[in-house]
């Protein structure tokens, strides 16, 4: 099963941002540690029992304006620089999906990798990624994949057990529950506080 790959700027800024995209799970805990200092910075402000609490909004302020800046002003800048010095990455590529590996050829060289040699693997409505190591990924736009090549190349993965994303680490899982159990702390401090009006 052969096709031809060119790969565009979209395409590695889409696949940048898939790979810094962090699990539900983390997103969950990054959204309730900053909804939550979030309602006490902005209490603080109508509230003076609770003044301190005001240094929690800067806060916020501070790091979703990094955020932003981060995501749609540094990314995109540092995609494109990038897509414009690796000069293999405007070359057409040439890939072939087999039962035993993934074939891709270019006028700058071939490389065949047997699926059992990826580490993971994602995907969103752009692009797939197929992990190396968990700094370098082979990108594959979707635009240039019929669906019968999707399926092909996600059956492939799957047959060699090469997870969907990376197995979180026990040490990962405690850090999120104490954050978790760190904030909510913070808050109902907070909260008592004010009622009992100290």
């Amino acid at each position: 099963m052969k096709t031809q790959v060119q790969l565009e700027l979209p395409d590695c800024l889409n696949a940048q941002k898939l790979h810094m995209r962090q699990s539900i799970q983390t997103q969950g805990t990054i959204f309730l540690f900053l909804a939550l200092f979030g309602i006490l910075g902005l209490a603080a402000f109508f509230v003076p029992e609770m003044e301190i609490y005001r240094y929690f909004s800067i806060f916020l302020l501070v790091i979703s304006s990094a955020f932003f800046f981060l995501r749609y002003v540094f990314l995109p800048n540092r995609v494109k620089k990038v897509f414009a010095q690796q000069k293999e990455l405007h070359a057409p590529i040439e890939m072939e999906i087999t039962a035993d590996a993934l074939l891709t050829t270019n006028p700058y060289g071939h490389a065949e990798r047997p699926w059992s040699l990826f580490i993971r693997w994602k995907e969103d409505d752009n692009v797939l990624l197929l992990y190396h190591s968990n700094a370098l990924f082979t990108i594959l736009p979707k635009r240039a994949l019929n669906a019968e090549q999707i399926a092909a190349i996600k059956m492939h993965l799957e047959s060699n057990q090469v997870p969907t994303q990376e197995p979180r680490r026990p040490g990962q899982t405690c850090l999120v529950i104490f954050i978790v159990c760190l904030t909510i702390l913070i808050f109902l401090i907070g909260v008592f506080q004010y009622v009992l009006g100290y």
